[in-house]
């Protein structure tokens, strides 16, 4: 049988694998170096510089696939998984909590977070190739992955230690990688020379593209709130007498509504175009933040959290379907990697910089009143945009 014939199999099994890897080493991020004894505002510094060097990374290696003839997205994404298996391995059986720890860590989630736009040009490979792949679908169980590992783990930590953190990831990872390595490897899109010639500066290229650039700081500001709410859901949690357990069951809830939103999306995406998508994505991730600035009890933060579906789950699949309408076909990866700096690793770095500060400093309400006064901006420039507009000539 053909290898092609598996990948609608093995794509959403590498996205359900990734996003557990994810939530091993960043969606407890908090509950983990709070064992290790630092302060919420170490904890936001210890995260904005990840996110710094993965602002880095992600275009560093983008440019090294699309300028390396015999180097693709799937070989890159090998390589990454392999080194930061190694290095949380390293880490676990160490159990030190000094400096040389805590910047091995800090390449580990660099690393970690640099894959997102790979895993997205990976999967837009295969749809643009005609394979039977659906990326809503497979994305939407990327996020189950994230949503029952969340439960389990939270489980695990509350009844064990932190420490099993790193074994997971390693697990995880390592299964990932025989998955990836077994896949069909489509190669490089190669671009025309006389272009590559006449054009260049693709990251200026983009930023004079004004629908591009509003879309992209609506959802800078929109991933700001969502980058603290994921960070700090202990503290949100506990602020109405959860535990780890429950930090879980709402990284669960947030994510497993995120899964329902992606494989709604499959279906939006025939009608509406991606930004009308988007649209609507922006007006959910600010109710989602009123749910938990008012939020009195423990269902009331769930509820909120379930509201990631219709804002993360919409937003996500939309706008790598976005990016991939606005470039031409050699561009693509680099495109992927451009966008997701500027909406996400900048929001990470930004989010978790100001979120453990604004925690610390102000408290928990005022954090979460930023957050929708974030959300609510990001909606405004996104909903500026004008309707239909999808389409024009590719970057």
């Amino acid at each position: 049988m053909d290898k092609k014939a598996f990948l609608k199999y093995q794509y959403p099994l590498a996205q359900f694998l990734y996003w557990v890897t994810c939530c091993s080493c960043s969606g407890f991020v908090a509950v983990y170096l709070q064992y290790k004894g630092f302060s919420n505002t170490v904890i936001g510094t210890v995260v904005g510089i990840y996110g710094v060097l993965s602002l880095i990374i992600q275009p560093v290696s983008s440019k090294i696939i699309h300028k390396v003839s015999f180097l693709t997205v799937r070989k890159m994404l090998l390589c990454m998984l392999f080194i930061t298996g190694i290095l949380f391995l390293i880490i676990s059986i160490w159990k030190s909590a000094g400096l040389l720890t805590i910047c091995i860590f800090i390449v580990i989630n660099a690393l970690n977070s640099s894959m997102i736009p790979l895993m997205s040009s990976f999967g837009m490979e295969y749809v643009n190739q005609k394979c039977d792949v659906n990326f809503g679908v497979a994305r939407g169980i990327g996020s189950l992955g994230w949503a029952v590992s969340a439960v389990f783990i939270g489980i695990l930590l509350e009844k064990y230690s932190p420490e099993l953190l790193g074994y997971i990831y390693v697990l995880s990872a390592g299964i990932m990688f025989v998955n990836v390595l077994f896949m069909e490897d489509l190669g490089h899109v190669t671009e025309p020379s006389k272009i590559q010639e006449k054009e260049g500066g693709l990251l200026f290229k983009c930023l004079k593209d004004t629908i591009f650039l509003m879309v992209a700081l609506g959802i800078l500001l929109d991933n700001i709130s969502h980058a603290i709410c994921t960070t700090y859901t202990i503290n949100i949690v506990q602020s109405v007498g959860g535990s780890e357990s429950a930090a879980g069951l709402a990284q669960f809830f947030g994510a497993g509504s995120e899964m329902i939103g992606m494989v709604i999306f499959a279906m939006l995406i025939r009608k509406y175009s991606s930004i009308q998508v988007l649209k609507i994505s922006s007006v959910f991730f600010a109710i989602r933040f009123l749910f938990l600035i008012f939020a009195g009890n423990l269902p009331m933060v769930m509820v909120g959290y379930a509201l990631q579906g219709p804002s993360a789950g919409f937003y996500i699949p939309a706008a790598v379907y976005f990016v991939n309408d606005r470039m031409k076909p050699w561009n693509r990866t680099q495109g992927q990697a451009i966008f997701n700096v500027l909406t996400s690793g900048m929001a990470n770095f930004i989010g978790n910089v100001i979120g453990g500060r604004l925690i610390d400093q102000l408290g928990l309400r005022y954090t979460l009143i930023s957050c929708f006064i974030f959300a609510a901006v990001g909606c405004i420039f996104i909903c500026g945009c004008s309707f239909g507009t999808n389409r024009h000539k590719a970057v």
